[in-house]
């Protein structure tokens, strides 16, 4: 049996012995973010206009969308501001222009940025599917970075067992720059052989999903607004079981309270890997609530 399976055997086996007080799955609703906690910790949320997301505290200093004539770009590796072409592309230069903090040299820049136009495309879950799926869900998105700037490379999204619904590599539109491979477990081989487009993985996660589905992640925001989907049931690990500030990293939560060792491998970080320790997580947190920050849970 799986640890995951195994956990959530554990979670059933202690809600039915709570359920005289409402049992666990409450708590796991008590655990969903509110509008504005939502809103403040920059998760994508409607407005009269379209979608709005608000810079987290590393972004607050750089703008986060560019206009539709704007060809000045922020490099979030060296720091300095570069130019693209007017269709919005970075071009490789013939000799080297950026440097890491280790010393390490480039001939292109990274950035993070997206078209303003793109907080209009943003999409949510049906409110009325014909019946009520509901449900929890964990995602991960891996990055990587091409020549438009960051882009989504994979993306895996598992059920409240722990199974894999979804699990794409995404067919990139521009030219890789970088796959990342320490972090996202890509590379340019793996992403050469995609054919899965990121708009056909965005409408196979919605199609699974609904207005009463929870969605879990650890750094949710930054993976809801990389798929551009805004959704409202949602638990973030990384900050609920943040303390004093400070935000746990995934791998550091998963050995500390999981007693298990991820992101451990020479080719990368894995997005199943990823979304089931979040999974997981949740699961704990609501079976040793003690462990989570106060001001994310609305326990009794």
């Amino acid at each position: 049996m799986s640890s995951t399976l195994v956990l959530v055997k554990k979670f059933l086996e202690a809600d039915d012995a709570l359920r005289s007080q409402g049992g666990l799955f409450d708590r796991i609703r008590d655990l969903i973010f509110d509008e504005n906690q939502r809103m403040k910790h920059s998760f994508p949320v409607e407005v009269s206009y379209g979608t709005f997301v608000l810079p987290n505290e590393y972004q607050k200093d750089r703008n986060m969308y560019y206009g539709k004539n704007d060809c000045t770009r922020d490099c979030i590796r060296c720091r300095k501001a570069f130019q693209v072409d007017a269709t919005g592309l970075q071009k490789r230069a013939s000799k080297l222009v950026c440097q890491d903090h280790e010393g390490n040299a480039y001939p292109f820049h990274i950035h993070d940025q997206q078209p303003a136009e793109n907080l209009q495309k943003f999409d949510r879950a049906l409110t009325d599917s014909g019946k009520i799926k509901g449900g929890i869900f964990a995602i991960d998105v891996e990055m990587v970075y091409t020549s438009r700037g960051q882009s989504v490379g994979r993306v895996t999204m598992v059920n409240c067992t722990g199974k894999i619904v979804v699990d794409e590599i995404v067919k990139q539109e521009d030219e890789v720059f970088d796959p990342v491979t320490q972090f996202s477990g890509l590379t340019m081989e793996i992403l050469k052989n995609a054919s899965t487009t990121l708009d056909q993985v965005r409408q196979k996660i919605l199609s699974l999903l609904d207005s009463h589905s929870v969605v879990v992640g650890h750094g949710l925001y930054g993976d809801l607004k990389a798929l551009r989907i805004v959704h409202d049931l949602v638990i973030d690990t990384a900050l609920i079981f943040s303390h004093n500030g400070r935000r746990p990293s995934l791998r550091h939560l998963t050995s500390d309270l999981l007693g298990r060792t991820i992101q451990d491998s020479a080719s990368g970080h894995c997005s199943a890997e990823d979304a089931l320790a979040s999974l997981e997580l949740m699961y704990y947190g609501v079976m040793h609530p003690e462990t989570l920050n106060p001001d994310f849970c609305n326990f009794e």
